[in-house]
């Protein structure tokens, strides 16, 4: 049984590579299966095995006492429980708990990642951690030649089956650790590996991948990781000229030679921030995005404009003090950053951000100052622990090269499904490598004796043993198998069996028809967190579509489709996205359904997305274009007007702005164009393009050529040929339809 549940385990190890195509966010969902079903599994055996063999539950127990002895374990055991009271206490309990698809993260998930890293603590040893680090060499492996493929094909940044160059670049620190750790264990006599030629081949195997990692890292071009690797790398110097004094190495220490590998270092970055505009550094991947860095480009404007937000959501003069100590709640970042939201983000994205890009920040915001303590905790107790071992360690460098690399990246970025399991192995690995099996070989082989004759005592004195605190380890266990069983059935295979089924059904012909026959029986019930996928998917599909399905099928589809999304509304209140696509859809009913009414219940909905994010550009801009189209043209102005106060440099609130004033009237035409121009000149491509300008006035050319408005008309055409001079033929044909007042019919497309 012992060694069915290590077997089992060992699929986290591959976890990178699943790939689901037929779900939502298949380099997501495909993972957290595996991820699920492997720890599930696992926890159900390990329970039964302990409650039936006496032996193997007076082993645990002594293990788990030590787990919990040491730093890393007890950190991470505190901070696994406040995330438990942060989800109680959270903003949005329901999405605390459940998370989303898209991150696999909320307690659920988190829990699942605990429950891997207690029993990867209790029960791999020194075997069964090189199997776990062969098998992420195994898969390092696959996911380089994958991505170096996609690089020779000419994606300029690869990530695999990851999904994300980040996470790619992430996973090459680990198996750069991995690599070092295997390669240090083939040389060993008392290798796990006995077969000579396998231990050949995995010591071979092992050196490669190290500088294959490297390269992949680069290819990846993920400059958080490249810092994170460079600073990861000072720290092995920092090390080595802290460990190495008494190691000889020719006729000098591992001391100098570390401090002239810091002088070098420091002599080559130098140089290289001296030359970095030079276009050598331009053509190797890694270093021409490092080079390029500045602190005004949008990516590092955005992870600033963040980090305000972030300390404005948990300041206690500005919130209550349950924000501040155990922060909004896990998966709750999102309302924070909503109710907190910089108008100024939007001049350089428009994205919603879930996550601060800063794991720190992250944690707390959602956990507070009470979890970022013991997040911190466990960081620095893996410190400790490196620096508290006597002498010298290859292992050791090994491990501060990856938790300091790790740590690092993570300030502008954030953990993922791809990390999750990479993580809690290297914590559960340091609490193995400070336990029994880091101890001298001799004083191993006595713990051992004392083992065996401990697991040789009568029933009587293990019933001794028996004690309440064992009770309590008992029922911890049993009530973690019960819950990892709970949620395999009715928290995974059925909301990921819905999923599956949903995006069959709505792919296939007659789809939409068959899910509106049935009032979305068996897609969109029972109710689970998948469903804010399905609803606002099928709900979004409609909108889109309301020009091109007949009205017959439309108008039902559209009634189930906004009623399912009422009900999403009504049960998760706190997503402003969830509103917008509601109120897009009574818009589209509105507009496209001739059932003018709706205007109302569109403004409701974007209304209470407008209350939960005040400052949110995108959503007035909704709110005031639908006031528009229901004639109600002055709220409409003065909504935009206050939005530009916000910050008159966004491009887009001039370019709505434009748009409503030049087709609210006579009166308003000549500003609305200036507005437009203001927009072309904002223009740095963050947000709107060119394209999109075209696309403004392509709407008010049709808009106009329909009414047939000569001057409007050729106003909107100069506009269109301004930002579109390759359309220019076409253009030269309109005009001259507009000129000799024929206006021709035009099939605009």
């Amino acid at each position: 049984m012992r060694s069915t549940i290590k077997y089992i385990l060992y699929a986290l190890a591959v976890s990178p590579l699943i790939v689901i195509d037929s779900l939502f966010f298949p380099y997501i969902s495909g993972k957290n299966i595996l991820i699920r079903v492997a720890v599930g599994v696992a926890w159900i055996l390990f329970a039964s095995y302990l409650f039936y063999a006496k032996k193997f539950r007076q082993e645990m127990h002594d293990k788990l006492k030590r787990v919990l002895k040491n730093p890393v374990g007890l950190f991470t055991t505190v901070f696994m429980g406040l995330l438990i009271i942060s989800t109680i206490f959270a903003q949005d309990v329901y999405r605390a708990f459940f998370g989303d698809v898209e991150r696999a993260e909320g307690l659920l998930n988190m829990l699942f990642f605990f429950g891997f890293f207690v029993l990867t603590a209790l029960l791999f040893e020194r075997k069964e951690w090189m199997r776990f680090f062969q098998i992420s060499l195994g898969v390092g492996a696959y996911m380089f030649l994958d991505a170096f493929i996609q690089f020779a094909n000419g994606v300029v940044r690869p990530s695999s089956t990851t999904g994300n160059p980040i996470y790619l670049g992430e996973f090459f620190l680990f198996t750069i650790l991995a690599g070092v750790l295997v390669f240090l264990d083939t040389k060993k006599e008392d290798s796990v590996i006995v077969s000579h030629g396998w231990r050949s081949f995995w010591k071979i195997f092992a050196a490669v991948m190290v500088p294959v990692s490297v390269y992949g890292i680069f290819i990846s071009e993920t400059r958080g990781v490249i810092v994170g690797a460079a600073v990861g790398l000072a720290a092995v110097l920092a090390y080595m000229a802290i460990k190495g004094k008494s190691i000889s190495i020719g006729k000098t220490t591992l001391q100098k030679v570390s401090l002239w590998a810091i002088a070098v270092a420091v002599v080559l970055g130098g140089a290289f921030y001296a030359t970095k505009h030079d276009t050598f550094w331009q053509k190797i991947p890694g270093f021409n995005r490092i080079a390029a860095f500045t602190f005004h480009d949008p990516s590092t404007e955005t992870r600033l404009i963040s980090l305000g937000v972030s300390l404005h959501a948990i300041n206690p003069s500005e919130n209550s003090m349950k924000e501040f100590l155990i922060g909004w709640g896990p998966e709750n970042f999102s309302v924070a950053y909503n109710a907190y939201y910089n108008p100024k983000y939007f001049e350089y994205e428009q994205l919603w951000f879930d996550r601060a890009h800063d794991k720190l920040m992250d944690v707390l915001v959602m956990n507070g100052v009470v979890g970022l303590a013991a997040y911190l905790g466990i960081w620095g107790s893996f410190v400790w622990l490196i620096f508290k071992r006597k002498g010298f360690s290859v292992a050791m460098a090994a491990l501060l090269f990856f938790g300091v690399s790790y740590f690092v990246q993570n300030l502008t970025v954030f953990d993922s499904i791809v990390t999750y399991p990479v993580f809690f192995a290297f914590l559960a690995y340091l609490i193995y490598c400070s336990s029994i099996e880091s101890i001298s070989n001799f004083e191993f082989r006595i713990s051992k004796i004392k083992e065996e004759v401990q697991n040789v005592v009568s029933d009587s004195k293990f019933v001794n043993r028996n004690s309440k605190l064992y009770i309590v380890y008992d029922a911890v266990i049993g009530a973690l198998a019960i819950f990892f069983a709970v949620a395999l059935i009715a928290w995974t295979w059925v909301p990921f069996a819905q999923m599956r089924d949903y995006l069959n059904t709505i792919q296939s012909p007659g789809g939409v028809q068959s899910i509106t026959n049935t009032k979305g029986a068996g897609v969109f019930t029972p109710y689970n967190y998948i469903q804010e996928l399905t609803r606002m998917h099928f709900l979004s599909t409609l909108t889109g579509q309301s020009g091109t399905m007949p009205q017959n099928q439309w108008l039902p589809a559209m009634q189930v489709g906004i009623a399912e999304m009422a009900d999403l509304v009504a049960r998760e209140p706190w997503n402003p996205r969830y509103y917008i696509t509601l109120g897009q859809g009574y818009e589209a009913l509105a507009q496209k359904g001739g059932f003018p009414q709706y205007y109302k219940n569109a403004e409701d909905a974007y209304r209470k997305a407008m209350a939960l994010s005040p400052k949110r550009q995108d959503t007035r801009y909704l709110l005031a274009y639908d006031l528009a189209l229901d004639n109600q043209i002055p709220a409409a102005l003065s909504l935009m007007q206050e939005t530009i106060s916000f910050d008159p440099k966004v491009y887009a609130a001039h370019y709505y702005y434009g748009l409503i004033l030049v087709t609210s009237g006579e009166q308003n035409y000549t500003q609305g164009l200036s507005e437009l121009d203001t927009a072309l000149s904002l223009n740095n491509g963050a947000y709107l393009n060119d394209n999109t300008m075209a696309q403004a006035y392509y709407f008010l050319l049709r808009y106009y050529y329909d009414k047939h408005d000569a001057v409007h008309s050729m106003d909107a055409a100069e506009g269109l040929r301004k930002v579109r001079p390759d359309k220019a033929a076409g253009i030269d044909q309109i005009e001259a339809f507009i000129k000799a007042g024929t206006w021709k019919t035009i099939n605009f497309q």
